[in-house]
């Protein structure tokens, strides 16, 4: 199954606050301040980055300087925030655009009526274990598999609070 995800561009526009944008509708400054809400939720480190190069519009070699980290983890940073984000904002970027969303799919893990049984036989995956014999171990107890296999690493790394896939 392929996860379609909602554009980052597209977030990025409906974050800015452009004075023409800031012109619309209470409708539209309400969305705004959801999506800040849904930045401030973040991890702390994805929040700040996404913050300063999104809403404060500043380059990406000047945040990572501020946050003392290399320019090639804070652009994974805000890879990474930018999934948690969006995830976060499926269901309301969905209703809002209907006709270009409405073939979103939210994880399938996620929606499964046994996540957390799912999410524990996935952490009980040994190092030396490949992601085939845990799609097989999902197959046989709870008649799931996922194809390609990295949708149980993504779903593992950006939809869970613990985050560390082996």
């Amino acid at each position: 199954m392929t996860q379609i995800y909602i554009d980052h561009q597209l977030l990025a526009k409906i974050a800015g606050s452009s004075p023409e944008k800031a012109a619309d509708s209470e409708d539209y400054l309400a969305f705004l301040g959801r999506i800040r809400r849904a930045v401030e939720a973040l991890p702390e480190n994805h929040s700040k980055v996404i913050t300063a190069y999104y809403f404060e519009t500043r380059v990406i070699d000047d945040i990572a300087e501020e946050i003392g980290l290399p320019e090639e983890d804070t652009r994974r940073i805000l890879r990474e925030g930018l999934l948690k984000l969006k995830h976060a904002l499926a269901d309301e970027v969905k209703t809002r655009w209907p006709d270009r969303f409405g073939d979103i799919r939210i994880c399938p893990i996620c929606n499964h009526p046994e996540r957390v049984a799912i999410e524990t036989l996935i952490k009980s995956k040994k190092r030396n274990e490949s992601w085939g014999v845990v799609n097989r171990r999902l197959k046989s107890k709870f008649g799931v598999s996922f194809n390609p296999p990295s949708v149980i690493i993504s779903h593992m790394k950006y939809h869970t609070k613990d985050s560390e896939v082996k």
